[in-house]
């Protein structure tokens, strides 16, 4: 026989199963860029202050690879890896956002890495907006947590439109800090969902143990940790209107208590969307009420004792499914300088002196999806 038919033979043998195999796997790279020209402005507090400016700032993008292997049985392997980038000045840290690995099936999926809690997904359930200054904004006050590290999780498989997640994490910070005060941080949240055509319903659930500093933020760090158990529950609904009309709202109640006091805030959001061909209008609005069980010298575990008020609307035009561009305005206002709400403006105009104080944010941007 030829030997260079041989080799042939012998070369396509192997590569056949290695050809068989690179079907199973997928790896995608997808991201958002997005850039807004913005006008900050932020109110004097006690005649200090006052201070207003435009400028760029990047919204959020981000650059991710995910990927799936196929195990047989039904079973996949999957992994995802994403990094926040900044387009107005460079920069950014590799799986920053973002870093999971798991199993799922037809029980369901298991993931351990770092990201999103499920409370926060189900809170960003209720926000459609674009900017710095999204109605998420003010869902991450009284120290709930936006990402969590060394997370456990599991999602349910979906079940006659019902959808679902539990995760355990950030359970490394055990130790005693400075004040001698033995410390054993962890993290459990869960989220339930509801989908059935125009309705949705979307629950939600955070508990904390020893991970709060001493500003009520949330801190598992062993050198700032104080002793405390926190709860947060969410409820809400949406639903979208026969001729284009999406409407939700939801109410949270946040509680946290220490071996002297018991600290808790109501909050409630509505927002409505309405297209109009390639145009959507969005306005949203969220209030956050006075703290309750605070000492007479004010909050130890919440940050503020005074509420606040949050206006949002935008109005955008879709190019396509993955670009437009649109103008945002939003309006935080703080009772009594609580600082409790905060635009885009006191990230970028920010100073410990005056970043209690009412403040707005006005931006001009654009976004696309790949």
């Amino acid at each position: 026989m030829n030997k260079k038919l041989v080799a042939a033979l012998v070369a396509g043998a192997f590569a056949a199963p290695i050809a068989a195999q690179a079907d199973t796997n997928t790896v995608t790279l997808y991201g958002i860029a997005q850039v807004a020209a913005s006008y900050w402005d932020v109110d004097a507090v006690n005649g200090v202050g006052g201070v207003a400016k435009q400028g760029l700032e990047d919204t959020g993008s981000r650059i991710g690879f995910k990927g799936e292997e196929q195990l047989g049985g039904g079973m996949k392997a999957f992994f995802q890896m994403e990094s926040g980038v900044s387009l107005d000045q460079g920069g950014g840290t590799f799986a920053s956002r973002e870093g999971w690995v798991g199993l799922k099936g037809n029980f369901g999926g298991v993931q351990l890495g770092r990201g999103k809690t499920v409370f926060d997904l189900a809170q960003e359930a209720f926000d459609p907006f674009n900017a710095n200054s999204t109605l998420i904004n003010t869902g991450l006050v009284d120290g709930v947590y936006y990402r969590a590290n060394n997370v456990i999780r599991y999602t349910m498989p979906e079940i006659a439109g019902l959808s679902g997640a539990i995760e355990y994490g950030d359970m490394e910070g055990k130790g005693t800090n400075p004040s001698g005060n033995g410390v054993k941080p962890q993290l459990i949240d869960a989220s339930l969902r509801y989908e059935n055509g125009p309705l949705f319903v979307q629950g939600g659930y955070e508990y904390q143990k020893d991970t709060r500093d001493a500003t009520a933020v949330s801190d598992t760090t062993t050198a700032t940790a104080v002793p405390h158990k926190s709860n947060a529950v969410l409820i809400g609904a949406g639903y979208t209107l026969p001729f284009g009309t999406a409407l939700a709202g939801a109410y949270r109640h946040v509680e946290v208590k220490d071996s002297g006091n018991k600290e808790k805030r109501d909050q409630f959001l509505v927002n409505a969307t309405q297209p109009f061909g390639n145009v959507n209008v969005k306005l949203g609005y969220v209030h956050a009420g006075n703290a309750k069980g605070c000492p007479d010298t004010g909050c130890t575990l919440l940050p503020a004792d005074k509420g606040a008020d949050y206006y949002i609307g935008a109005v955008e035009y879709n190019f396509s499914k993955r670009t437009w561009v649109y103008l945002e305005h939003a309006t935080a206002d703080n009772k009594d300088n609580s600082g409790l709400f905060r635009t885009a403006a006191v990230d970028n105009l920010g100073n410990t002196t005056y970043n209690n104080g009412d403040n707005r944010t006005t931006s001009l941007g654009i976004i696309h999806l790949f």
